[in-house]
């Protein structure tokens, strides 16, 4: 893996302890008192997705350019689909494989989420997957969105296709894991101020 990644998974993690987790906490909160009901797994599900989201971000958008970096900048696009295959062919094998590994596994996670954290059917994870990669690319293309002149990172429409798989194949894993039973989030709800299973099975041993 190249460092940068790491780094930038590093930076992601800073990001997430410092505003995320409790940004995250504090909606959470708000909630679980507009619907009196708590759930842990599905906060410790949203937390982990919310750090996640960080990294991505780190991952795709930063480091950033310096204005001389910038000022150099033209709009840079790769829409050939499959290109891969010939970047195999005339460059380094591993680091194309790395590369084409790296966007589908980046987006797993989302795909695992859509489905067990927020219910998302076939299709509406499918839309939101593609939705989510062209919101990457598109700022990639744009220079962060016209924050700068020109494109400080190739946009391709390889990516674009290798994320989306990536989403499916999180999504079919849950799939998988819900034909073998996985509870349902909803499932763990529990009501402020109630009483656990487990306390309630103590009174009864008592009385």
């Amino acid at each position: 893996m190249n460092i940068t990644w790491i780094d930038s998974i590093k930076e992601g993690l800073r990001i997430y302890v410092q505003y995320g987790m409790f940004a995250t906490f504090l909606i959470m909160g708000v909630k679980i008192f507009a619907s009196k009901k708590v759930n842990f797994l599905e906060i410790a599900v949203k937390q982990m997705f919310v750090m996640y989201l960080c990294c991505v971000v780190e991952l795709v958008f930063f480091p950033l350019p310096t204005m001389e970096q910038a000022a150099e900048f033209s709009i840079r696009c790769q829409i050939i689909p499959f290109h891969f295959i010939v970047d195999l062919m005339k460059d380094s094998v591993v680091r194309v494989t790395c590369q084409v590994l790296f966007n589908i596994v980046m987006t797993i996670p989302l795909g695992m989420f859509l489905k067990y954290g927020a219910g998302f059917d076939l299709k509406e994870t499918a839309l939101t997957g593609l939705g989510f990669t062209a919101f990457i690319e598109f700022g990639q293309l744009t220079g962060l969105y016209f924050l700068f002149k020109g494109s400080y990172r190739l946009f391709d429409v390889d990516d674009l296709m290798l994320n989306v798989l990536g989403t499916m194949i999180g999504y079919m894993m849950i799939c998988v894991a819900e034909k073998h039973k996985i509870p349902k989030l909803a499932t763990f709800d529990r009501l402020v101020g109630a009483p656990c299973a487990e306390d309630s099975v103590r009174k009864t041993m008592k009385s």
